[in-house]
């Protein structure tokens, strides 16, 4: 329509032209066209077509690209073809007439640059990113799109309760009978001001309790420079629960599997990464052009493992934790040297891998064996030499070699230490590193009910491998309060402390919800003072998602309260607490050791790594308590949760001064880093 309205001819092709890209091309040569518009995969078809590079187009003046988003790769490749003619990438959803956002490209995008962007909005268009509130996001924060101005739709016809999902009032223009258009899609602001194509909201899936966007895994692997077009989707295991899955079309020979997990690795966290790759020639696509998701084959398990000889089990032992493993990870069938991280296991996959090693050989394991055995080989002879499933200790040796001063890393909440094992790969070799998991967690052992008495226990275990100081101790999460903890009475001792760190790991009672001024409100005119005030804050729109959120706690608090209440039954017996409460347990457990605890003023130093954006005090609460220099460290990049501090690219990030404060004495008395 737009064409007709500037006296241009519109010349429309059949479908079997349409679905040829080489008889496409063709006809667009054929007809004189000037201006192409297709969907990206449309359009790489095209570049593919046979005899593509001697086709010449004198009468194109333009090729717009729309429908998807668009790699900067395959700009590359069509000015490689045809470097006069320019592209302009356009981004509009049905519901608005036309394109609401261009993009002008006139030259190759410089190598690094992966996906083009869809531009600024056209005239009299308005586009606005906001969170789930509704309210703007700030520049390189991702959000939803949402379009305001003159080519907003009125709706969909005989559809109302759709309408009013989708077309609602526009907050920012008030009293014009403004409307928004709530895309779905997932943008954000580049800092030049023109915005980035991220996917669709209802690709975002959640697996294993995280949310993951399946347009940013695909953004990161697009990157790779073998990786031609990527497609991430999330599919059900032999368990039928999901796991995220990546089908990739390569230029020339195609990675293995364990290149493109360390590629990824270097950008995402690790619950962000797919567990299986397929590589196929192209995409499939749908008769627009799109790629067809329902049409992605199944993954071949046979063929997921790693490119290497595979050794079968040579006996019962191993043949059994063979099958174990192929149940755990989804998988046909496993080798005896098959690297369980690599396969794709992960934390959770471990744990459960754990209960049924207990539940088919009647022995207590702790997941955390997987760091020193994590094949089958291995672990069928750890399993063999550890004849008493007691004589398991907290101390977990993850890396030993080395001529450093160890460094000796303490629990989170849920009493693991498995995340602890990137941050060892990155403190290179010469860094012995020893984490400690909570007593019980895995034994027969009863587990302690307060700070000092873990502390304590800690200290006796520590000691088996460095009898006396300088002492390098740290902790994520509730394993700062446990490592502040040791500190104090190392110290009382007369030992030395080399080193004191936090990984995220807040102030004991800091309350990451209140002012940074507040402490936790005990009583219950306290919380309901705080409650109110909250309340009364939000704009009227988000106070029901507000009490919504406050109800939703309450329930999984109680739920947690009574597995707590379970497991503590079990442990007045003198019997291990249950596999499937054990990890609600424990988070209860440290909950109410903190809760408990008083902790005393630190003269020393503290160096605190902590996330940008995740807690509102930026000292954690860590001022209140140290008296002696403390040291704040930001870990700089866009992080989703707290626990995205303890994997790839944010471990890599603090690994450079975490090396100098061990290697270094004189490091601390660095200034601090604000």
């Amino acid at each position: 329509l737009a064409g007709l309205l500037v006296g241009a001819r519109i010349e429309v092709f059949g479908d079997d032209i349409v679905r040829d890209p080489t008889r496409l091309l063709q006809g667009v040569k054929a007809e004189g066209i000037s201006i192409v518009e297709v969907v990206p995969s449309m359009l790489r078809a095209m570049l593919e077509a046979a005899g593509i590079s001697e086709s010449r187009l004198p009468k194109l003046r333009w090729m717009i690209a729309t429908g998807e988003a668009l790699p900067a790769a395959l700009v590359r490749d069509w000015f490689h073809l045809y470097p006069d003619i320019p592209m302009l990438n356009a981004y509009g959803p049905t519901e608005c007439s036309d394109d609401v956002t261009h993009y002008a490209i006139h030259v190759p995008p410089p190598a690094e640059e992966v996906q083009i962007p869809i531009g600024k909005p056209i005239a009299n268009t308005q586009i606005y990113i906001v969170d789930p509130e509704g309210s703007p996001v700030s520049v390189g924060i991702a959000g939803e799109l949402q379009v305001g101005g003159e080519g907003v739709g009125r709706g969909y016809l005989n559809d109302p309760a759709k309408t009013a999902k989708a077309f609602v009032p526009d907050p920012f223009r008030p009293g014009r009978d403004a409307r928004l258009y709530k895309t779905g899609d997932l943008a954000r602001y580049r800092p030049d001001g023109n915005i980035e194509f991220l996917g669709r909201i209802d690709h975002q899936v959640k697996i294993r309790g995280f949310r993951i966007e399946l347009g940013e895994v695909e953004a990161v692997l697009a990157r790779h420079p073998a990786v031609r077009a990527c497609v991430a989707v999330a599919l059900p295991d032999a368990n039928d629960e999901k796991r995220l899955v990546a089908y990739v079309a390569v230029t020339g020979e195609a990675p293995k599997p364990a290149e493109l997990r360390v590629f990824l690795k270097e950008s995402l966290p690790e619950y962000m990464l797919p567990s299986a790759f397929v590589v196929l020639d192209s995409l499939p696509l749908t008769p627009n052009g799109k790629v067809d998701r329902k049409a992605l084959p199944a993954p071949d398990p046979s063929a997921e493992a790693f490119e290497r000889e595979r050794i079968a089990p040579v006996n019962a032992r191993q043949r059994r934790l063979a099958k174990i493993w192929a149940n755990v990870l989804g998988l046909r069938s496993v080798g005896i040297r098959d690297d369980f991280f690599e396969l794709g296991g992960d934390s959770l996959s471990a744990a459960r891998m754990a209960i049924q090693v207990e539940k088919v050989f009647g022995r207590r394991m702790s997941p955390a064996r997987l760091i020193d055995a994590p094949t089958i080989e291995r672990l069928a002879i750890v399993l063999d030499e550890e004849e008493k499933p007691t004589s398991l200790t907290s101390l977990v040796p993850i890396q030993t070699d080395g001529s450093q001063p160890p460094l000796f890393c303490m629990h989170a909440g849920a009493g693991t230490i498995l995340f602890y094992h990137d941050l060892a790969r990155e403190l290179g070799s010469d860094q012995p590193v020893y984490a400690l998991q909570a007593q019980g967690l895995y034994g027969l052992l009863p587990p302690e009910s307060t700070v000092e008495e873990m502390a304590e226990h800690y200290i006796r275990e520590i000691r088996t491998v460095q009898p006396e100081g300088p002492y390098a101790l740290a902790g994520f999460c509730f394993g700062a309060i446990l490592a502040f903890e040791m500190a104090h009475q190392l110290k009382a001792e007369g030992q030395e402390i080399r080193l004191l760190a936090s990984f995220d790991g807040p102030a004991p009672h800091y309350d990451s919800s209140a002012d940074p001024s507040e402490s936790v409100p005990r009583s219950l005119s306290a919380r309901l003072t705080r409650f109110w005030r909250q309340f009364r804050a939000l704009a009227p729109r988000s106070r029901a998602a507000f009490i919504g959120e406050k109800l939703e706690n309450q329930w999984v608090d109680r739920t947690m309260n009574t597995q707590y209440r379970i497991g503590e039954r079990f442990r007045a017996k003198g019997r291990p607490v249950p596999a499937t409460i054990r990890r609600v347990y424990f988070l209860v457990n440290h909950a109410e050791a903190e809760r408990k605890y008083r902790p005393r003023i630190y003269s020393s130093k503290m160096v605190v790594f902590r996330s940008e954006g995740v807690f509102q005090d930026p000292k954690l609460g860590w001022d209140r308590l140290v008296s002696g220099h403390l040291e704040i460290q930001p870990v700089a990049g866009e992080i989703r949760g707290h626990r995205d501090l303890m994997t790839g690219k944010f471990i890599r990030a603090l690994t450079p001064r975490l090396k100098t404060l061990l290697r270094d004495p004189a490091s601390r008395r660095t200034p601090p880093v604000e």
